[in-house]
């Protein structure tokens, strides 16, 4: 299982789950547009710098997908 907080979310997005492995994030806007792309570094990634609003997050090409609000 895995699972994304805090949400809503403001400066840093963590990650959380029962197995220990790379876990890689695709970031979409509400347009579906694609923001940003990366890897959880220490269960962690900053995204404070993304406006305000609902963003969709892709885990590992869909494994998991979650609606999350950027305060």
């Amino acid at each position: 299982q895995i699972s994304l907080f805090p949400n809503p979310v403001q400066d840093y997005l963590y990650i959380k789950a029962d197995v220990n492995k790379a876990y890689y994030y695709q970031i979409y806007n509400a347009s579906g547009q694609l923001v940003r792309k990366g890897k959880f570094e220490n269960n962690r990634t900053n995204i404070s710098d993304l406006t305000k609003g609902f963003y969709l997050v892709r885990i590992n090409d869909a494994e998991l997908v979650v609606k999350i609000l950027k305060k």
